[in-house]
Parts: C-alpha cells; structure tokens; sequence
C-alpha cells in the first residue's frame, strides 16, 4: 500500500520492533532509535505502545508521511531540526552538459554582492518625495525634530511664569484636590528625592496607586516651576497605544491644559503634540524608532519605562539599549515602572538600582471565586454537564470531539511523568471534590464537578457561562442600588472569544437591549477611533459592558468600572519549531497578572489556588 505523494507504508511486525527497543535497553552506548518507515498511523499508535511497556521516552516529530518516530532512554525534545524532513529535503537537477554552460555563463555574470550594495546605497539615499516634503515643511516639522537640550533662561522664566498662573487657576487647584486622594501624590517628595538620587530608579505600586499619571507629572511640574523647562525633556514609553493616548489625555486634564502643549502623546502614525511639549507618553516601538535616529537621546532628560513587567521582544530590546546608553549620557534619568511584584529582578539588570515602592490602594476590593458566584446567585447560574457535545468553549468543542480528536492516540510518552493509566488520569482527577467544596450547597458542587468535566475535554474559556455571569449580574444589583448604573469589564483571551461572547450577549433579551445595556469590544488590532469609546460614558440606565483581552490589564484606567469577571487566561506569544512562526497560544495568567486584574468591587475568575 502506497499514500498518494508520500512513502510506502510497511506492515508492522510488533516483535520485531519490541525486539528493536529490548536491545536499545541492553545497549550502554545507545541512546535512541530513530524510526523512519511509514508504518502509518495505527502502526505508530502501536509503536508508542512498545515504548510505553517498556518504560521509554516516546515522540512523534513531523506530520502525515514525513512522520518519523523516536524511542529513546532520555527525555526528548518537543522538536528536533535533524529530523524535520523539511530542512533535509535535498533536491536534485538534471541538465544537459549545454544547460549548465548556460547556467554558469549567467552565474558568472551576475553582479557580486558588493556592487549591488553600491547601487541600493545610490537609490535609497537620493532625495525621496517624503524627504523633500519634510524640508518644504521645515516650519511644521519642528515638533518631529529633536534639537539637543540647551538653557535658554528667557524660555525658562516665561514657563516659570505661566505655571504659576496655571497651578492657580480653580479648575487645576480641584484636579489637584483629586489627585490628593491618590497614594502616589502622599509620597511626591520621596519619589522626587529617589529621582534625583539615582541615575536609575524602579518604581513599584498597586494598580491604580497613580505611579504612571502622578511621577511623571510631579518631574515635571517642578522642572517648569523651577526654572528647567529648556533643560526638560521626558519620555514615558507605555506598551499599548490605547495606553499612551488615555494617560497622556489624563495628564493634560488634570493639568487644565488641552492635550498636545506641556503634554502629548506620539503612536504609530498619529501624534499630538508641539514645541512646548515636555512630557511626550509614547509606545516603545516610537522610542526604538527615535532612539534609530537619535542614539544619545540627547533630547532626553528623564525616560519612563512603564509596565516593565510585559516582557516583550521590544520591552526587552528597550532596556539592553537604555542600559548601554547610560554610560554615555551621565546625565540621564531611567525610572522603571511596575504593577507587579517581580520589580527585584529589574533592579538587579540595572546593578543594583534602588526600589521604591507606592503601598495603598484607590479603593477597596471585594474578590469572589468561581464557587462564590454560583453560590450568590444559586439556581439562576449553573454549569450545565458536558454530555451535550459542548467542551469548555461552549461553541467549538462539539466539533473536537465530534471529528474524534479526543479519542486519538497520544503519540508521546514519558515515563518520569506517568503515575498511572494516563487516559483515565484526567477523568479521575475531573471527579475528584476539592475537600473545600463540602461547605457549598449540592447544586454548586454539581455544577463544579460539571465546569471540570468540561475543562479536561476542552480548555478554553465557557463563553455561555461568562454570558450568563453577567447576565446574573445586570439584573440583580447591589441591593442599595450603588453599583446598578456601573459598567462590567470583562477579560478574555482574543478576538475570537470577544466575538463569540459579543453574539450571545447581543442575542439576549436584556443585555442585548440597547435601552438596557451597551456591549462594547476592546482589542490591540481595533481602530484607535473605536478603542476609545470604552470610556465614553453610558446614558443613565444604560450599563456599559466592556469585553477586552489583557489590554485593559495595564494602565488603562476605565472610571466607572464596578464589576470585573476574569476568565483567568491570556494568550502569550509561543514559538512553533515545527512551522517555523510564532504564535498566541491561550495560557493560565500568572499570579501578577491576576493581581492587576482584580481591582473593582466584584470580580471573578475561574482560576482555583
């Protein structure tokens, strides 16, 4: 038998491959057996049997005829390049002894590396269209330009001057009264001190302390009132555009300015800012791009590295640059700022930079679990059992088990990890009541015991019952009628997640109703136009409902958001070997994360300890 495009497939001799492993165990000097024959599938399901009677690692690498087998002594990887039939593949070509004179007449008459290096140096460094409409603009151009900070006493008196004006106003003596009740703003002149007394400093706070609107802002407030607005120039890099746009528009608010004079905010392809801007809130990627241009950052004097714990390709990038340049610029100031706990690790990265941190929260937190709101709202909010084709998702798991996914053999073993019969470990542990459960009434064991269920046969999130959470919590308020007008944020994994959930709740008779309630998407991919009506305000008797992955887990701050629902899950991005690409896989959120998350006055998450 032969599969169409592939190798021959072989019949199987089971003694003979256990024959194979019994003398791999008996070899000393042999590690592994690499098995290269298309046995097919079933014949690979079998092969792993072996192994597994025998106690020894088993993995299956490649797909569909390029499949190739491994049992080995030791543990093995999840993938391997020397056996990746796709970086082996040699291909050959016949051509006639007057095809390869043609053929290498045309080789050696292609230009060499060097010359063609010298011809794009031609093309790209001629004067473009966008270059000579940067020098026609040259008068508008100014705030795209980073002239090196220099005195000028004449610019710093008349700034001096119109702050002090400004901090007299009425409307920002009330803002500032507001910003009084922050813990940050109880500590504005330690932090001050902690500035000026390191060259880098990592700032620690609760979400919603006010480190990312209150620290740059109290640098800034007293450079222009003291006399160094020339000398000012400050960066706060923030890791998402909704980010940069929301705290930079708080910042000028509480100021009493209009958005774009002593603070702007610059994202890919939109700005908002002029030559009086001294704090810009930008994205990381802006910084990388101007730090391209502008190695010393010389137009620099303070840099606010905000969210560091977002360990990403450009977060990362950010720091090794910002720690190499410190040596060249003396003078410049790096203040690390985190939500989370892990601020240590930061502070070490940077020989041992100070830590400072803001306690204190805005306000306080009632924290529910996922048994505490079947219990709240008992007989209206139940899980439903999984023997109705629906896995975890609600929509999508019918469809795994309907093609028999579940059922097929896992090819891969180890047996450091076995304690048992490995197919009925998950069902097993799926039955099994946490002891804690015996003080919960029966229907929220029930509906416990069926939430597990459907978790082992599909892990993503159960939209119908975040739905139905929610559904709970629009129509039965507080009973003091504090929270019936506050909006619900909800935290989800991706577009796909948001977009089936958006569905339900548009098909509902009340979370549906536009009278009732307004349901409203948060995604990094979304427009900026559309990420910003998350804070646009509801008429009153509408609740607003915000369905968002983990861009709203950082300095986003939504004011009248009461109630959050944390599915406890969030994608992270994941190399795959195999396909050569990355990828956003949904993983369990770290216990940081899950402390962002949890500032509001109900919340909930399907996240046991």
């Amino acid at each position: 038998m032969r599969e169409k495009g592939g190798r021959d497939q072989m019949d199987l001799d089971p003694d003979a491959m256990k024959r194979r492993m019994v003398n791999l165990l008996n070899d000393p000097r042999a590690e592994e057996i690499v098995i290269r024959e298309n046995y097919g599938r079933e014949g690979a399901g079998e092969i792993g049997a072996i192994a597994r009677n025998l106690r020894l690692h088993f993995k299956q690498y490649g797909k569909g005829t390029n499949t190739t087998l491994v049992a080995s002594k030791v543990p093995l990887p999840d993938y391997r390049a020397d056996l990746d039939g796709r970086r082996r593949a040699e291909h050959e070509v016949d051509m006639s002894a007057s095809t390869m004179d043609i053929v290498t007449r045309a080789l050696r008459n292609t230009p060499s590396v060097e010359d063609l290096n010298t011809n794009i140096h031609g093309l790209t460094h001629s004067p473009t269209k966008r270059q000579r409409g940067d020098a026609n603009d040259k008068g508008k151009g100014a705030a795209s330009t980073h002239a090196p900070l220099v005195r000028d006493a004449a610019v710093d008196a008349a700034v001096a001057e119109a702050e002090a004006k400004r901090r007299a106003s009425p409307r920002v003596i009330a803002a500032e009264a507001t910003r009084a009740r922050l813990p940050a703003f109880n500590k504005r002149d330690e932090l001050l001190a902690a500035v000026d007394g390191a060259r880098v400093l990592v700032v620690s706070g609760e979400t919603g302390c006010g480190k990312t609107t209150q620290l740059p802002q109290f640098v800034l407030e007293r450079a222009l009132a003291g006399g160094d607005a020339s000398v000012t120039g400050i960066l706060c890099t923030q890791p998402r555009r909704i980010s940069a746009i929301s705290v930079a528009a708080r910042v000028a608010q509480e100021r009493g300015e209009d958005l774009g004079e002593s603070v702007g905010y610059q994202i890919r392809l939109e700005a908002k800012r002029s030559k009086r801007t001294r704090l810009l809130f930008c994205t990381t990627g802006v910084l990388l791009r101007r730090l391209a241009t502008e190695p010393t950052l010389a137009s620099v004097s303070h840099v606010f590295v905000d969210e560091i714990h977002e360990r990403g390709m450009n977060e990362d990038f950010l720091l090794v640059v910002l720690r190499d340049l410190l040596p060249k610029r003396r003078d410049l100031k790096v203040v690390l700022m985190s939500a989370t706990l892990d601020a240590e690790s930061f502070a070490k990265y940077f020989d041992g930079a100070p830590l400072c941190h803001i306690p204190g929260f805005t306000y306080p937190v009632e924290e529910l679990f996922l048994e505490d709101a079947l219990e709240a709202f008992r007989g209206n909010l139940a899980v439903p059992p999984p023997d109705n084709g629906h896995g975890g998702g609600g929509t999508w798991g019918g469809r795994r088990k309907r093609f028999g996914y579940n059922n097929a053999p896992a090819l891969g073993y180890n047996p450091d990890e076995d304690d048992g019969d490995e197919g009925a470990e998950g069902a097993e542990g799926a039955d099994e009541d946490d002891p804690s459960w015996a003080c919960l009434s029966r229907g929220t064991q029930e509906s416990l015991r069926h939430w597990r269920r459907r978790c082992a046969l599909d892990d993503k999130v159960d939209v119908d019952l975040v739905k139905n959470l929610v559904a709970e919590i629009v129509a039965d308020p507080a009973p003091d009628g504090e929270d019936s007008d506050g909006a619900i944020l909800v935290f989800l994994t991706g577009w796909d997640e948001i977009t089936k959930l958006n569905d339900l709740m548009r098909a509902d008779r009340i979370l549906g109703d536009p009278r009732q309630c307004v349901v409203l998407p948060l995604h990094g991919a979304m427009p900026t136009a559309n990420q910003r009506e998350i804070f646009d305000k509801p008429p009153p008797g509408v609740r607003k409902i915000i369905l968002s992955t983990n861009i709203a887990e950082t300095s986003i701050t939504i004011d009248d958001i009461t109630h959050v629902v944390d599915c406890g899950k969030a994608k992270e991005k994941t190399y795959d070997a195999l396909n050569n690409l990355a990828c956003l896989k949904p993983a369990w959120i770290s216990k940081a994360s899950a402390h962002q998350r949890r500032y509001a006055y109900f919340y909930f998450r399907q996240l046991e300890d």
